[in-house]
């Protein structure tokens, strides 16, 4: 389907953004890629590794890992479809349309995150000073 066929569509009511926006990240591959990246980044959850606890009732821990280990279509799992679902947050919070420019936009941010831990590592009481030079 084109994407004018999808603007069609969300104009005439007939399906919303965030159906599309849904649908289209399931099938594109950067985009899927961009929300691994972002979960590697940014989620602070404890993981769960052991396949046998997937179909356990509700877990505090992330089973991202899992799902992608056990499951054919680890897309449509929860914690996948949550991370596509951050991944689109954050693409239009950074006004990004195109998964190319979200993808070296994480990368950027990778660097940067990386280069700030570092620092902070090395010294420890700069991360105050670091929050007022980027506030400035």
């Amino acid at each position: 389907m084109s994407e004018d066929v999808i603007k069609e569509l969300i104009k005439t009511g007939v399906i919303t953004q965030e159906v599309a926006d849904e649908a289209r990240v399931k099938v594109d591959k950067t985009l899927q890629a961009c929300a691994f990246a972002l979960h590697a980044l940014v989620c602070n959850k404890e993981h769960e590794y052991n396949p046998e606890m997937l179909f356990q009732p509700t877990t505090e821990k992330c089973m991202f890992y899992v799902e992608s280990d056990v499951l054919d279509d680890c897309w449509d799992a929860f914690d996948h479809n949550l991370w596509l679902k951050k991944t689109i947050r954050v693409m239009k919070e950074q006004e990004i349309a195109d998964p190319e420019v979200m993808k070296e936009f994480l990368q950027k941010l990778t660097k940067v995150s990386m280069d700030a831990r570092q620092f902070i590592n090395q010294y420890p009481e700069s991360f105050r000073l670091l929050e007022e030079i980027a506030r400035a």
